[in-house]
């Protein structure tokens, strides 16, 4: 029996020193403190991932409203990106306003970022709850005065503007993307969200109806014709310099640089010319390859003080874009005396 003892011992012995050694001596996470146990940052380096990435400087196009018309217009800026995604970016720089000039951020106020996340081609924009609220008039140029029956409609079109200056700015960082927006980690109604806007020409949509996701819509962004259109609506009858001077280049049509606004109206007022306009005197529109330069026609009779009138059937009007806005040479005939 002794015998029988002694030979398991010694088995039991030999197994272990040449087998049972290398498992016991094995380092183990067990009883270690998380800061003991660090990542293999050499096999991360191997597949090309950088545990701990610097920032880097990224071009992003951003969408805010301009100073005047109710539509968008582009800013460009370079900022730098650290850890967040490139969509996250987008929104963060947006919310922080605009830093050329006329433009203006068109958002309720104190609207908060919970997290921005993209499947696929939809990006996920969740707002806090600040973005039901409407959008604050007293500090929207040429806002601040409106007739009380017109504030209603007002305030659902700034809104509207509010959705699709985040849509379009997250859109151009490639094309087929679409925008579902959020709020809470919710998803509203149109009518909650105070969109039903987005629903013109879709009656089939109930208001109450969860908003889906959003595509592009550049018809909210200032093009060469809609520029056209406010200054020549703007000198119609009565000309509002005040209202058509930000819609108007650097250089006149003839090359001349443009005068300064109270210029221009001493100017404009010594020669007494005048425009009328149908309803819708744009025709078409062209827009050059460099996409700087565009050609509008458009259709408008002049008013000389003599009382002669010429017709301007399809007239050509050069538009030049300046620090990303689309702005019209002015005919000279508004300032030179025949």
């Amino acid at each position: 029996m002794k015998k029988k003892l002694v030979f398991f011992i010694t088995l039991i012995f030999i197994l272990y020193v040449f087998t049972g050694c290398t498992y016991f001596n094995q380092p183990s996470i067990f009883g270690k403190k998380d800061k003991d146990i660090k990542p293999n940052t050499d096999d991360i380096k191997g597949k090309g991932i950088d545990p701990d990435p610097k920032p880097i400087e990224v071009n992003i196009m951003l969408y805010f409203k301009h100073q005047t018309a109710d539509l968008l217009v582009p800013e460009e800026r370079k900022v730098q990106k650290d850890k967040q995604s490139i969509e996250q970016l987008v929104v963060e720089e947006l919310l922080k306003g605009p830093r050329k000039f006329e433009r203006v951020l068109v958002m309720p106020q104190d609207v908060k970022i919970l997290d921005v996340t993209r499947k696929g081609n939809t990006v996920f924009v969740n707002l806090s709850s600040e973005f039901k609220k409407t959008v604050d008039l007293s500090i929207i140029p040429g806002k601040e005065n409106i007739p009380k029956e017109e504030e209603v409609k007002t305030l659902a079109e700034m809104k509207r503007l509010a959705i699709y200056s985040i849509v379009n700015s997250l859109t151009d960082l490639e094309g087929g993307l679409q925008v579902k927006i959020l709020v809470d980690n919710k998803q509203l109604t149109y009518e909650e969200m105070g969109a039903e806007l987005l629903l013109e020409g879709q009656p089939s949509i109930d208001k109450k109806t969860p908003m889906t996701a959003i595509s592009r819509e550049k018809k909210f962004i200032l093009n060469p014709s809609d520029a056209v259109k406010y200054v020549i609506e703007g000198l119609s009858g009565k000309p509002n310099w005040d209202l058509v001077y930000p819609f108007l280049a650097t250089k006149m049509a003839d090359d001349s640089t443009l005068p300064k606004l109270d210029e221009l109206k001493r100017l404009t007022s010594a020669v007494g010319v005048t425009i009328e306009s149908e309803e819708n005197p744009i025709n078409q529109e062209e827009i050059k390859p460099n996409g700087s330069t565009a050609f509008v026609t458009a259709s408008y009779t002049i008013k000389y003080p003599n009382g002669k009138k010429e017709v301007k059937d399809k007239d050509v009007i050069t538009v030049v874009r300046e620090e990303g806005i689309w702005k019209v040479r002015l005919p000279e005939f508004f300032v030179k005396f025949e």
